[in-house]
């Protein structure tokens, strides 16, 4: 496993080719939570060594790959247009996310064959995606073991890998790689991308005002899962803790909505576990909650649970929109731990 930091390096000095990649086509980027902002981040670095970009997914791969690019080139009679197709591939549907967890091995084991199969046929194009940590470790070996390039995103970044990404920013000399480090040291990935993207329009004199409003830039380090598991698996004391940290971020409105949604969806999840069909979340179920959804943890609940649940949240949104303050929801949430504890 090629760390970020090394993997930097090795584009910016020339030892990695976006077009004819010497270790490995294929690119898989490996974090502990989804980092939404990787494809991006790598078109700017496919963009900094001149490369083409472009997203894509299997589906459309497979049906170039079913060419041989390689056999038409005799067509345009033109030695400079051997790279016609070259690009830096992003392949957006790969598993990436939650939902890819509930793929069992034989699926994720095809889902990467097709991808090693296109690789073969498709010799310009270098392909990146990115898994999540419980993706790869759902899958020990299958990756490095069929050759692919395997780069490991830290939770955290230091102040070597925050600078080797603002090198590929090309930040103006009015604002150094450190002095924005020092204003928030150890961000992850996307917050990092945020930060620096913004404090590159930031001079020197407007760092200290920078910091203040920085804030407002990034995400609370509390995601929006942490918050529906503590619910589901009813751990009151870290819900009401990130409650205190996600509440502010999002109107009275968004919450009734979210929480509305969350019931909708364990109402329906409930009632196809209960029949005896083989549980296998796809689309959006996996928003729930991994505690809800993974082995046994639907069975905590009825699909009365769900509809009580739901009234009460109507009429929480009745008060809200009669003049009730922001407690109701406080209210709300604490009822649910409360009947828990009796």
């Amino acid at each position: 496993m090629t760390d970020l930091v090394q993997f930097l390096l090795d584009v910016a000095e020339g030892r990695f080719s976006f077009n004819s990649a010497p270790r490995s086509r294929i690119v898989c980027f490996v974090s502990k939570e989804p980092q939404a902002l990787v494809a991006d981040f790598m078109r700017r670095v496919a963009s900094f060594e001149l490369g083409k970009f472009r997203y894509s997914d299997l589906e459309q791969e497979a049906a170039s790959s079913k060419y041989d690019s390689s056999a038409q080139q005799g067509l345009f009679g033109d030695s400079e247009q051997e790279n016609v197709d070259a690009a830096v591939c992003w392949l957006q549907d790969f598993p990436q996310n939650s939902e890819a967890t509930f793929l069992t091995p034989t699926q994720r084991q095809a889902k990467y064959n097709e991808l090693m199969a296109i690789s073969v046929k498709n010799t310009a194009s270098t392909y990146f995606f990115c898994v999540t940590q419980r993706e790869f470790d759902a899958n020990p070996g299958v990756l490095e073991g069929l050759g692919v390039m395997v780069v490991k995103i830290p939770e955290a970044l230091d102040f070597e890998l925050f600078s080797a990404c603002a090198y590929f920013f090309e930040l103006p000399s009015t604002c150094s790689a450190e002095a924005l480090y020092d204003l928030r040291p150890g961000l992850s990935l996307d917050d990092s991308l945020i930060f620096i993207e913004h404090g590159a329009c930031v001079g020197r004199k407007g760092l200290d005002s920078f910091a203040s409003y920085s804030k407002n830039l990034l995400t609370s380090n509390v995601q929006m899962r942490d918050l529906s598991e503590f619910f589901w698996t009813k751990d009151a004391k870290k819900f009401f803790q990130a409650w205190s940290s996600l509440s502010a971020e999002y109107p009275e409105q968004f919450w009734v909505s979210y929480w509305s949604n969350q019931f909708f969806l364990a109402y329906f999840f409930i009632e196809r576990a209960s029949s005896g069909v083989k549980v296998t979340p796809v689309g959006q179920e996996h928003a729930l909650s991994p505690n809800f959804t993974w082995k046994q943890g639907w069975k905590k609940y009825s699909k009365s649970d769900c509809v009580e649940l739901h009234n009460r949240l109507y009429e929480v949104d009745c008060e809200l929109k009669n003049g009730s303050s922001e407690t109701a929801l406080e209210m709300f949430f604490s009822g649910h731990f409360l009947e828990s504890s009796r």
